[in-house]
């Protein structure tokens, strides 16, 4: 998901996908070398590496995020 700022986050590194795609859900995959973002089915943008590449497969294995922490405090239901 792009956040306010028009920037996604991958393997730990905000990568820019541009004000336009804002709010929306980006596809984002290593292709030659680069990081490359898509929204359906047409490339948003193309970027260099810059992110610890032993951290693409928790990536890759969380594609929604990460799930929040349980609230020690919060009620329980």
């Amino acid at each position: 998901m792009v956040d306010g700022g028009g920037q996604v986050s991958f393997a730990g590194t905000m990568y820019r996908a541009g004000r336009a795609w804002r709010g929306k859900e980006v596809d984002v995959c290593i292709v030659a070398g680069s990081v490359q973002m898509s929204c359906a089915g047409t490339i948003v943008r193309t970027q260099p590496i810059r992110h610890d590449r032993t951290k693409e497969h928790g990536a890759y294995a969380t594609s929604h995020g990460r799930p929040r922490k349980p609230r020690h405090d919060a009620p329980h239901l």
